[in-house]
């Protein structure tokens, strides 16, 4: 194992959606046992038109269904914080990144988007309490390590 993948483990929250503007994607991940996550949405420039979501933002809780979750503070997209404007080329990528010793168990994100678009949130954790071992603990399908 090497050090970049060590006391980490990636979570496909949602993925390769289409999210017309009168949808929500939403996903969840599980942080027991993890201090931090970083959570990547991943849109296509070609679908990122408008700039902005309608909503955007994460909540936390103690059960997996978070239709009733608690808003996290600092991550409400237009009250907390803004989606800069499309680029001229290329994805665009926000990233949240959370200290996970201090939220409920589980996390979710709600996108919904001002046009229809293709949504991607990748979920990384960071620093647990037991280090992954292989494919199986770190929900990765292959591992490869490089050495030059």
């Amino acid at each position: 194992m090497t050090v970049q993948s060590a006391n980490t483990r990636k979570i496909i929250m949602i993925s390769n959606t289409s999210v017309t503007a009168a949808a929500t994607a939403s996903g969840v991940v599980d942080t027991i046992g993890f201090d931090f996550v970083t959570i990547d949405v991943l849109v296509p420039t070609a679908d990122d038109t408008a700039g902005e979501f309608s909503t955007c933002e994460l909540l936390e809780g103690t059960v997996t269904n978070l239709s009733s979750g608690t808003t996290i503070s600092g991550a409400v997209d237009g009250v907390d914080w803004t989606i800069p404007a499309s680029v001229a080329s290329g994805s665009q990528i926000f990233t949240f990144n959370v200290d996970t010793r201090y939220t409920e168990r589980y996390i979710s994100i709600n996108i919904n988007p001002q046009t229809t678009m293709i949504v991607n949130v990748l979920a990384t954790l960071f620093r647990a309490e037991q280090v992954p071992v292989g494919t199986t603990d770190t929900s990765i399908d292959a591992i490869i390590n490089v050495t030059p």
